[in-house]
């Protein structure tokens, strides 16, 4: 089933096309992808993407 997915590190999924809303993601307000896989792995194009902080990690922080 074809829909739009964002490589900017949010991984998000619509199936309409669109433009990236995850605030703090490196690919807000920019177009979503084309993708037809039928597996929901997307052909591995999320492998290589690094995960969006989401801000958890500051307030979490270790004091080493």
């Amino acid at each position: 089933m074809e829909h739009y997915i964002c490589k900017g590190g949010c991984k998000g999924v619509s199936d309409t096309a669109g433009v990236c809303q995850t605030k703090g993601c490196p690919n807000y307000g920019k177009p979503l992808e084309k993708c037809d896989c039928g597996d929901g792995k997307h052909h591995g194009r999320f492998e290589d993407e690094k995960e969006v902080p989401t801000g958890e990690e500051e307030e979490h922080g270790t004091n080493a």
